[in-house]
């Protein structure tokens, strides 16, 4: 009881902290929709003179962090709390400004992660419930050069890179706590699609060839050497058994009109092989996904607030190495929706998934269930409380812990605190 009491209590006190006026200029948190590489692009806690010079200059050097503070008092494999934190660091280096390199820029970032992750200490589910789901150690993160040309009608970048920076994810997916953030979480399990803070040598070409029109291509160093605590992001070798994933994407943002849409097509293909469930060797991963979102409405007279609708729709369909080989989750949320909070948000979201028969098979035991799918609802408040603090409130219910029906439905509270500093 102490602990869902007190869960609830910091919950409501967040809740009541982010619908009271503060007297505050409330300017969106940008660092986490910027995808660590233009932390810059959001109000810090630390304005300081020198530090405005170097911008000027062409040098900016900004930091985040990101906790999430959550517990599951009813259901899972055993009732908990955990803490999960991620403090995130960007340099990034105008290289027309520094150097006379028309459209150029470096970009170099670190992380330090530190907690435990609630879903598989406590509540056993395979859809995080914790945006911060990373490896607990300090990891070189990203480090590459990036070239505009032609008003950034094209754009390239060269060096190592996430996956999710640049495919598969939304502005919308940004927002939540839990799995959808930064992109639906089963491409990382179905073939090699990494997020931040993971990185590999990579190479991308974006495209804009109209206003409503981009396209994106990349190839990516498949390699194991993510997965590696002790390398710390360091290990930046090419091995032999490394292989290459390939992936493209086709943009479509609908204009012109002020309810703004962004949808995104994509497929990949990886040369490295993954082994299959029931042994007999492995093969190379293949698949496809789409995402969406869109202003459904706008609240009249006031730029910006409304209501966006999201989608996210994976299919993996090696069953015999895809461990989830469809996945879907829809959600939207509402900016403004409390009056006098005009850039907090109210957010809905849900996803679920499938999991591979051919994995269940070969994983359960003479009396146990087989694993078939989950389903998680996320309900959140995101305050922002000051330009450069937000506080998100988060009620999740994780329906079928791990697929098996064996796990009794976890009901999750707690809160995710943003800072940019």
């Amino acid at each position: 009881m102490s602990l869902r009491f007190g869960l609830c209590l910091s919950t409501l006190a967040a809740i009541c902290w982010g619908i009271l006026p503060h007297g505050f200029a409330e300017v969106p948190l940008d660092a986490k929709a910027s995808g660590w590489t233009r932390l810059a692009a959001a109000p810090r806690l630390f304005d300081f003179s020198p530090r405005n010079a170097w911008d000027e200059q062409g040098v900016a050097i900004d930091a985040s962090f990101v906790t999430d503070l959550l517990g599951n008092p009813v259901g899972g494999k055993s009732r908990g709390f955990a803490y999960i934190g991620a403090v995130q660091a960007a340099l990034t280096a105008d290289l027309e400004k520094l150097a006379g390199w028309n459209g150029g820029e470096f970009v170099a970032s670190i992380a330090y992660t530190s907690g435990t992750d609630l879903s598989d200490t406590f509540v056993g589910n395979e859809l995080a419930v914790a945006e911060v789901v990373s490896l607990p150690t300090f990891v070189w993160s990203q480090l590459f050069v990036r070239q505009e040309w032609a008003d950034g009608e094209w754009l390239a970048k060269l060096g190592r890179f996430s996956v999710g920076d640049d495919f598969a994810t939304l502005d919308m997916f940004q927002l939540y706590t839990g799995a959808i953030n930064p992109a639906p979480p089963v491409l990382g399990d179905n073939t090699f699609f990494t997020t931040p803070p993971a990185s590999a040598w990579a190479a991308l070409v974006h495209a804009k060839p109209g206003p409503s029109m981009e396209f994106k291509a990349g190839i990516f160093q498949a390699t194991g050497a993510v997965d590696v605590v002790a390398n710390h992001g360091l290990d930046m070798r090419f091995g032999a058994g490394d292989g290459l994933l390939l992936i493209g994407e086709a943009v479509w943002m609908p204009s012109p009109s002020d309810l703004a849409g962004e949808y995104r097509a994509g497929s990949y293909w990886c040369s490295q092989e993954s082994p299959r469930f029931q042994g007999n060797g492995g093969e190379q991963t293949y698949g496809f996904y789409t995402v969406g979102q869109q202003k459904l409405w706008n609240e009249p007279g006031q730029s910006g607030q409304g209501l966006t609708a999201w989608y996210a729709l994976t299919l993996s369909p090696q069953d015999d190495v895809a461990e989830f080989p469809f996945f879907a989750a829809f959600g939207a949320g509402w900016q403004g929706a409390i009056s006098g909070r005009d850039n907090d948000w109210i957010l809905l979201g849900t996803w679920m998934t499938t999991m591979s028969l051919s994995e269940a098979e070969a994983d359960r035991s003479p009396d146990a269930n087989l694993a078939t799918a989950e389903w998680v609802v996320e309900c959140d408040y995101r305050a922002q409380i000051t330009p450069w603090l937000y506080i998100m409130p988060d009620i999740q219910w994780v329906v079928r812990p791990g697929g098996t029906g064996s796990i009794p439905n976890a009901l999750v509270l707690g809160a995710e605190i943003g800072m940019v500093f």
